[in-house]
């Protein structure tokens, strides 16, 4: 079974199963805590992290590949090097493919912790931390602390527990300062004339890879400020709407078209049949030819 097609409770979880298991891995949690530490060792690879409810940082200690990713948006992709961190996004499915090795360490952190971690703004960290998703950047600090807070987890004592607490909060806050921090914009709400440009865009291209920083610049506005004011208009992210639209387009093409569902898929913006089926699948309850079949009878 794909990880796409089952549940996981947390990312913990989806590493200790099958066939994500057989890859050399390692992990680690202080007592008492809810975040896992797991380094794991890569080989060249395609890769499918199914939705959990973890936010996870990832850091490459050593790696000089070419990694392409897609979380429903079109395939993207970088250049990895040892140093690099990648921040991966709650409540997504995200498929990956690496052509060369890479050694990892990840925190993953649940979002029903972030209250006890971040106290100041733990309804919003979420949507603040959107800029940063799947994107590569370097922070020293974050790298240092994610690093230390391995070691410390082989000791497991009350020093190494307070020190966690104090780490996770530091790294929380390198990464809030690295999108700008917690600030207010100007927008008016869902009528706002820089929002429905962006409304009207996404409709007319749902083909595209439609990715946060095209957006932003549509709205001419920062990642940050466009990300958490998206998410306070339309009480989602903009990749949730953009999904969304992409999932209510294929439905009426499906029903109203006798076109193949591959090309529906590829007219939509997904990567493939299968990864639309799987999205549809998460939604409706059914596959896309079976909802076709439903609406002929």
């Amino acid at each position: 079974m794909r990880p796409s097609e089952r549940s996981f409770h947390s990312f913990t979880d989806y590493v200790r199963q099958r066939p994500f298991r057989v890859r050399k891995q390692e992990m680690r949690a202080i007592e008492g805590k809810s975040a896992t530490l797991i380094r794991l060792h890569h080989q060249a690879d395609e890769n499918i992290v199914p939705a959990t409810e973890d936010i996870f940082i990832v850091c490459f200690l050593k790696a000089d590949c070419h990694i392409r990713h897609n979380s429903g948006s079109g395939w993207r992709g970088y250049q990895a090097m040892s140093g690099d961190i990648v921040v991966n996004p709650p409540r997504a499915e995200v498929a990956f493919r690496a052509d060369s090795p890479r050694k990892l360490l990840i925190l993953s952190m649940p979002l029903d912790q972030l209250d006890k971690w971040v106290p100041h703004h733990p309804a919003i960290v979420e949507t603040m931390l959107e800029p940063l998703y799947l994107e590569r950047f370097r922070d020293q600090l974050v790298s240092d602390l994610v690093t230390r807070l391995w070691t410390e987890s082989a000791s497991g004592d009350h020093v190494s527990q307070l020190f966690f607490d104090g780490a996770v909060q530091s790294i929380v806050a390198s990464l809030l300062r690295k999108v700008g921090g917690p600030s207010s914009t100007n927008l008016t709400g869902a009528s706002d004339p820089r929002l429905t440009r962006v409304i009207d865009y996404v409709e007319s291209n749902l083909a595209k890879d439609l990715a946060l920083p095209e957006l932003a610049a549509i709205a001419c506005l920062s990642t940050y400020h466009f990300a958490r004011a998206f998410r306070s208009a339309f009480g989602r992210t903009p990749h949730a709407f953009v999904l969304d639209r992409r999932m209510t387009r294929a439905k009426n093409l499906l029903a109203k078209t006798t076109l193949p569902i591959a090309f529906i898929a590829r007219d939509c913006g997904f990567a493939s049949q299968s990864h639309m089926t799987t999205h549809f699948q998460r939604q409706y309850a059914t596959t896309p030819r079976r909802y076709r079949q439903s609406q002929k009878s």
